[in-house]
């Protein structure tokens, strides 16, 4: 498994504190507040793990991705 891990939440001091904790223990953590584009990053990008919001903006929420994620064969 990669070491990789994308963190999507809106809470930037929560991903600040995420980041901290993943990167001392090795993983290598990108981040991003956009919903909307969160499936195209993890198509792009091919993260080991996600760290996935339920509350996201742009009229997104964590279980639409997840959805989104689940009928993508790709992924």
């Amino acid at each position: 498994m990669s070491k990789s891990v994308l963190i999507v939440e809106k809470d930037t001091g929560l991903i600040g504190e995420l980041r901290e904790a993943l990167t001392g223990r090795g993983f290598e953590v990108e981040d991003t507040t956009d919903g909307k584009g969160a499936p195209e990053l993890i198509r792009k990008t091919q993260p080991g793990a996600v760290v996935l919001a339920v509350d996201l903006d742009a009229g997104q929420n964590g279980y639409i991705i997840c959805k989104k994620l689940k009928s993508d064969d790709d992924l």
